[in-house]
């Protein structure tokens, strides 16, 4: 990128706002940052020997649709690894995970409370870091909820637990990479509809006219 870009994305309170790069380096390790025009990953770098250089931020890969990149071909478009907002853990709330699904004979141990949908789906780390590997897209039906209704401000996603909960043990270590996936409400409804659950691929094969 050019020197002319000495001033980027940064996601904060919840939004991307514009900032300088020269006011960022101190925590570049620490915030999230995209190119302001192609929305493609970026480094930021500090001032240069003598000061010969400005902070500026340079794309990880580069995109020649990008006119703040130092191989603009005239053709802007956005870069092939956009940089999406964060997930806010935070901001979890009933709306993002499935009806309370009733398992037969699973208990919270010791205090016989029922556990009425799967504690790893409810937990926030977990969602987090299922999300941050697979995205946001459903893995059943494809679907990125939020291309389809436009004016949410964030992503609908549930996770998913691809063990049967009579499989975990109380010496489980769950993997967010392979144990859950992300999937979108109306195939979450649906792989919780019966029991037994259906299996991703079953629902798969009912949106195919299969099953």
């Amino acid at each position: 990128m050019t020197m002319e870009n000495t001033s980027c994305h940064i996601w904060m309170d919840g939004r991307w706002k514009v900032a300088a790069v020269a006011s960022l380096i101190a925590h570049r390790r620490e915030i999230r940052v995209r190119c302001q025009e192609c929305h493609g990953a970026i480094k930021l770098h500090r001032l240069g020997k003598r000061g010969t250089h400005r902070a500026h931020a340079e794309h990880l890969k580069r995109n020649p649709g990008c006119s703040l990149g130092d191989c603009f071909d005239g053709t802007h478009r956005p870069a092939l690894t956009i940089v999406d907002d964060p997930i806010d853990v935070t901001s979890i709330s009933e709306a993002d995970f499935p009806e309370q699904v009733q398992p037969d004979g699973i208990y919270s141990e010791g205090s016989c409370t029922q556990v009425l949908v799967n504690a790893y789906e409810r937990n926030p780390k977990a969602r987090a870091a299922c999300i941050k590997h697979h995205g946001v897209a459903c893995k059943i039906c494809g679907i990125r909820v939020r291309d389809r209704y436009s004016a949410l401000t964030r992503d609908v996603i549930h996770v998913h637990h691809l063990r049967p909960l009579s499989d975990i043990q109380t010496d489980y270590m769950l993997d967010p990479k392979t144990d859950l996936i992300p999937v979108c409400p109306l195939c979450h409804a649906v792989i919780h509809s019966r029991t037994p659950i259906y299996s991703p691929d079953e629902v798969r094969s009912m949106i195919q006219g299969q099953g």
